[in-house]
């Protein structure tokens, strides 16, 4: 089912009742009909199959609902899985469908031990308390005198000589009186500063005692609301400073400082203890995890030994699938060395799960989600064996009788840094003023910051993502989208906070909005179109089951011999 599932939207099995997958299970011993009464009997064969109502409570139990009388649609959707998942048993499994039910055996595992996990202590009343303490000592409990920025920077060339630099302390100078004559510093900026910034208005941002280098910092915090600093020089140009805002030392209300102290020191306690789990559980699944090679092998060898477990090439490959919307050659060997890690770790949680004792909870999930795969992957299955792929020629009418589905909207070419709070142990904001320095004295190119301190996935290609729609930039952030649509051509933001991380953006180039080509179109009108096919060939198997199934209601009466015995089908020409 590989190539139908990775193309197209193979949707579950559908109910008119709720219309998403209902999960089953087989009974395990047959039922006794005095104590056990049936709910309903369908075809699964020449012979009429029961459903108990102790199956019906069991699948009731694993829904989690409190609902003890089956609704008619879920037992249509009860029978239809059933007889799918025995239809699959009852022949030979591919590679790739029998890998799918041994995840999903070991998911359930993981799943179930990681719940089962005792609950970590609350963060204690003392420790909050001490905290607070050292903060009192160390500063009091209050937030520090923060100023909000704006520059303009005028750099110096390369080897510029004493008549240079004189002449670009004038021309300095000369925007600096435009200033004080009230012109606004946002659209001087854009027309008259060399730095990273012009294209947000020259914001450089918020600091707090700290942020800016000693010589800078006297400066700002010297400067009241609105006032203009004088040129300041240095190395590499001249700078001139503005104080948009400031907000002058308050102190916390104690409830609040308890509050923010207790959820900083909750969110410490979580990472400390992910770190843990993560350590100990890759210590005990004996896992060498070694991206590289993973990524050189093929087929059946072997990448990833763990809990006694071996993970193959092409297992890593579907993984990469089912898991991320690239192929494993598309990934980088980070997420190359996560997908990896996770599996390790879940192997690991299965195996220490499987060696605990058993409980009646953890069979029953066992059970409905083997027969939930197995219908699935059944019916899976009948759908490709009917699946026609579009030609080109249903291709190009679908494209012409769609054409506001195939615009490429406006694509901008990216380079782009993010400096993630977490993986700087606090010191993040610290890294990226001593960056967005170096990057505006020119000392640093972007790609070298993205190659040595990026965590976005396109760190090993010096940061560059390729092109971005409007709509994916939208995706990490609103700010983000503003302030490439600002940037021109060769320019670089200044730092930028989204959510809990710092980005720079430098834009590379723009293509503006235009009808796709077919080649462009291709990819996405055969998903649409085989999406539509698909569901179209599901909702016509599903209807050709249920109509086999037969489906009575209540118990089958044993007098009765036409009740108990099927008619056989006719022969299908699909599967």
């Amino acid at each position: 089912m590989s190539s139908l599932r990775s193309r197209y939207c193979l949707l579950t099995l559908t109910s008119s009742f709720f219309g998403v997958l209902l999960t089953t299970a087989l009974a395990a011993q047959s039922p006794d009909s005095a104590s056990d009464p049936a709910v309903a009997t369908y075809c699964a064969g020449p012979l009429r199959t029961t459903i108990s109502h102790s199956q019906w409570q069991d699948y009731a139990a694993f829904r989690g609902w409190s609902v003890t009388d089956p609704h008619p649609a879920q037992l249509e959707a009860l029978a239809l899985q059933l007889r799918l998942a025995a239809a699959a048993r009852d022949r030979t499994q591919s590679a790739q469908e029998k890998f799918a039910l041994e995840q999903e055996r070991i998911e359930v595992l993981s799943r179930y031990y990681r719940q089962s996990r005792p609950t970590p202590d609350p963060v204690s009343e003392e420790l909050v308390q001490a905290r607070l303490e050292r903060l009192r000592e160390e500063r009091g409990l209050q937030r520090p005198t923060r100023v909000h920025l704006r520059e303009i920077f005028k750099r110096l060339p390369e080897g510029a000589d004493a008549a240079t630099r004189s002449a670009l302390r004038t021309a300095t100078e000369e925007v600096r009186d435009r200033l004080l004559a009230g012109e606004d510093i946002s659209e001087l900026a854009r027309l008259e500063s060399d730095s990273q910034t012009a294209s947000s208005g020259g914001r450089l941002g918020v600091f707090r005692p700290g942020g800016l280098p000693p010589a800078l910092e006297e400066v700002a915090f010297g400067l009241d609301p609105g006032e203009v600093s004088p040129v300041l020089e240095s190395e590499t140009g001249f700078l001139i400073l503005k104080v948009e805002r400031r907000v002058e030392a308050e102190t916390v209300p104690e409830a609040e400082a308890r509050r923010l102290v207790r959820e900083k020191l909750e969110r410490e306690q979580a990472e400390r203890l992910a770190e843990q789990r993560r350590q100990e559980l890759l210590a005990g699944a004996h896992a060498t995890i070694d991206p590289t090679e993973a990524r050189q092998r093929q087929g059946s060898e072997t990448v990833l030994r763990a809990a006694g477990r071996d993970l193959s090439a092409d297992e890593l490959g579907w993984l990469a699938r089912s898991s991320t919307p690239y192929t494993l050659a598309q990934l980088t060997e980070s997420e190359v060395s996560a997908l990896l890690e996770e599996q390790a770790m879940r192997a690991e949680e299965a195996r220490r799960q499987a060696r605990s004792p058993s409980t009646e909870e953890l069979e029953r999930r066992l059970r409905w989600s083997e027969v939930r795969t197995l219908a699935r992957l059944e019916l899976e299955r009948r759908v490709q064996g009917r699946f026609t792929p579009p030609t080109r020629e249903e291709l190009e009418r679908y494209i012409a009788e769609h054409p506001d589905r195939f615009q490429r909207r406006e694509h901008y070419d990216l380079r782009v840094v993010r400096i993630d709070d977490a993986s700087h142990d606090g010191d993040a904001a610290a890294l990226v003023v001593d960056l967005a320095r170096r990057l505006r004295a020119g000392e640093v190119e972007l790609e070298a910051v993205a190659r040595d301190h990026s965590d976005h996935r396109s760190r090993e290609r010096g940061g560059a993502v390729g092109w971005w729609s409007r709509k994916r930039l939208a995706a990490h952030g609103p700010l983000l989208l503003r302030t490439v649509t600002a940037l021109a051509a060769g320019q670089t933001s200044d730092a930028i906070r989204q959510d809990r991380s710092w980005w720079f953006l430098q834009l590379l180039g723009t293509e503006p909005a235009r009808p796709m080509t077919f080649e462009e179109a291709r990819s996405r009108a055969d998903r649409f179109l085989g999406n539509e096919r698909v569901r179209t060939l599901q909702n016509a198997v599903e209807a050709e089951l249920t109509q086999e199934l037969g489906l009575e209601f209540g118990p089958a009466s044993a007098s009765e011999e036409r009740e108990l015995s099927c008619p056989q089908a006719p022969p299908s020409a699909g599967p």
